[in-house]
């Protein structure tokens, strides 16, 4: 061995060693045991070393030197992050030399890795390939439609088919603008750095305006990366800067034709070219020459409060990254997926918490986001109960209220607007503590927000079916404020009461319809035998059960939730405002809160005489919604109905006292 200077850089185009003479020999030989031991971890500064033959014993002192490399590693291997976050810190493990991200459930960022389509590398692969015996191995030559889209890709492979994108919004306005952009698949962290663990990245949370709806920051907006095609136009009013330029094989279309003369290539080529890349940067396993193609696929469910066991998580997106871009598709109703893309080896799966019409945010205003695990098989996905911030028990369970309001069974409005709602579910308590949704009324960001915790006073984290009927009231107000838009009328002109009414019937009624789905009853019911004057217990095990039924009754249990378990003084309370009133749901359940207390408690509560049971087609109710600008005017509808609706004068006058009309 001769003497020799070694510098060892930080791995940021290729993990070797430069050497100060022609020993090309001895580049791959120290680049091969860097790769395998880990030895250029320690290398995030430029370092140099001196190995002498004629001085240095070197089996004497390699081992332990590699050793205390190895070692240093732990310390200096990590990139500095986006905001230096703790939180985000690599946790290098004593003793096994493992690397994780710092909890389960988090993400955190690892070394700089190669990126085998890069244009350059992708070029370098070309020129790999002269020399290769492909496919024909008699021949040594290549043959057929190989070598004709060998010919072809030849004169064009200086031209990148995609641009490696790092967008630097400065503001809450900038984030808006990059999230409404649907041709962009936008990532909370670099695309080109080792990720450990599973989970959410966490960021730096936003600050949320409650009375006008305004996302604010304490510092600047974290950054946000995307792989774009090349005739893409990027966003001119955010900064934004190309990193890398991508040359994918596989992701050619008559578009990418269109724009740059590149044609389309052969599945065999592609993957030909794709496996030399991988070669290039060591990123190639020899089992990869027996690899099949497959389809990805798998389930997603969440852990159900309510029901005590899991269920699918329907509509929402899956992705998996593969070869250098992002395919996805959404879940069926039962949370069953499979990304129509052929895939060879592995993919990394993921989930961004969006449906076809609506898209969840973080904590930090930005898209939410799960990083699943890397894997050649299918994933399924079972999300437990978990009120962690990084946790998606929140964004699986409200996506199922917004899955089920676009496609659910319910004869009642959807949102109807262009661009995706925006819906941010926050992990902590509404601060101050009054309610656990918002929407803001426009082209608000966001639209709705849901919090997690029920005000102090109750103390407790939300449930399953309170998540689902938080999102589903504020969709309700979003569909009422899309539907007089494009009928052009005033949402502002309505009355908080008839806007709070309204959709704590639509959370009532889409409650009702998710659970009956999954054969579930939300509302608890009560039966009274009028003929003998008692209540029949549920469990028909016990009790007496008459032998001819004459005159029983189902009656509701009066719930808060819906409003209907509020008395005289609680509707006239600070708490509601007087706005919100059960009258809605009245009108099409045929149960008497009113009557249940009579017969099942002893109280002195002053409630409503809800005898108002309408009996007419569903889709009425809201027609009569939208011509009631207040409580009095719906009063007045209604007794100007009272034939189509099937309700008495005198039931209508009774109801309405309560509210003093």
């Amino acid at each position: 061995l001769r003497d020799c200077t070694v510098r060892i850089r930080p791995p940021i185009r290729r993990n070797v060693a430069f050497v100060s003479y022609s020993g090309l020999f001895l580049i791959k030989r120290i680049e091969n045991l860097a790769n395998k031991q880990n030895f250029y971890n320690f290398a995030f500064d430029s370092y140099t070393y001196c190995l002498t033959a004629s001085k240095i014993p070197v089996m004497k002192y390699f081992f332990p030197l590699l050793l205390l490399l190895s070692l240093a590693g732990c310390a200096k291997d990590d990139p500095a992050l986006p905001n230096d976050a703790p939180d985000r810190t690599v946790v290098c493990r004593a003793g096994d030399g493992t690397r994780s991200a710092p909890e389960p459930g988090t993400l955190a960022l690892g070394r700089q890795l190669e990126n085998p389509f890069s244009l350059e590398n992708m070029q370098e692969a070309m020129t790999a390939l002269r020399s290769r015996s492909l496919p024909n191995a008699g021949t040594g030559q290549m043959t057929g439609t190989i070598l004709e889209d060998y010919k072809r890709l030849k004169a064009k492979i200086h031209m990148p088919t995609h641009l490696y994108v790092r967008f630097n919004p400065r503001t809450a306005g900038d984030l808006e603008r990059l999230l409404a952009d649907t041709t962009l698949t936008l990532f909370p962290f670099p695309l080109d750095q080792e990720i450990l663990g599973e989970g959410a990245m966490p960021r730096r949370p936003a600050k949320l305006d409650l009375e006008t709806g305004k996302v604010s920051f304490a510092g600047p907006v974290e950054p946000l990366y995307a792989v774009v095609p090349v005739y893409q136009e990027l966003p001119e009013e955010v900064a934004s800067q190309v990193l890398d330029k991508f040359f994918l094989p596989r992701r050619i279309d008559d578009r990418m034709t269109d724009a740059t003369g590149i044609e389309p290539l052969s599945d065999e080529f592609a993957q030909i070219l794709t496996d030399q890349a991988r070669m290039l940067v060591d990123d190639f396993y020899e089992d990869y020459e027996y690899r099949f193609c497959w389809y990805p696929s798998g389930k997603i469910e969440v852990y159900d409060t309510k029901m005590k066991r899991y269920v699918g998580v329907p509509g929402v997106k899956v992705f998996v990254r593969n070869e250098g871009a992002v395919h996805s598709t959404y879940t069926n109703e039962d949370g069953e997926f499979q990304i129509a893309w052929k895939c060879y080896g592995e993919v990394t799966y993921g989930i961004r918490w969006e449906t076809e019409k609506c898209r969840m945010l973080d904590q930090s205003a930005c898209e939410a986001i799960y990083y699943g695990p890397k894997s050649d098989k299918p994933w399924h996905m079972q999300i437990s109960e978990s009120y962690h911030p990084a946790h998606p028990f929140i964004f699986a369970t409200v996506d199922r209220a917004l899955y089920y309001h676009y496609n659910g069974s319910h004869p009642f409005d959807r949102s109807c607007r262009s661009e995706k709602v925006t819906v941010a579910c926050w992990n902590d308590p509404d601060p101050e503590e009054k309610a656990g949704g918002y929407f803001y009324p426009g082209k608000s960001f966001p639209t709705v927000a849901v919090f997690n915790k029920t005000p102090s006073e109750y103390g407790y984290y939300h449930s399953s079916h309170e998540f689902i009927g938080i999102a589903s009231h504020e969709m309700g107000h979003c569909a009422m404020y899309d539907r007089c838009k494009r009928d052009k009328i005033k949402y502002s002109d309505y009355d908080i009461i008839i806007k709070e009414s309204w959709a704590k019937f639509i959370e009532y009624y889409l409650l009702e319809d998710i659970y009956k789905k999954d054969g579930h009853t939300i509302w608890e019911y009560r039966i009274y035998d009028y003929t003998f004057g008692q209540e029949i217990p549920n469990n028909r095990t016990y009790g007496i059960i008459p032998h001819i039924s004459q005159d029983i009754r189902y009656l509701m249990r009066p719930h808060d939730s819906n409003a209907q378990g509020y008395d005289l003084s609680t509707w006239n309370s600070d708490l509601m405002e007087r706005s919100y009133t059960p009258v809605f749901i009245d009108l099409l359940d045929d149960s008497n809160q009113k009557e249940y207390y009579r017969l099942f408690m002893i109280t002195d509560k002053t409630l409503p005489d809800d005898r108002i049971f309408a009996k007419c087609d569903h889709k009425y109710i809201e027609e009569l919604m939208y011509r009631s600008k207040d409580i009095v005017q719906l009063k007045n509808n209604i007794l100007l109905n009272l034939n189509r609706l099937n309700i008495a004068e005198d039931v209508v006058n009774d109801y309405f006292s309560f509210y003093g009309i």
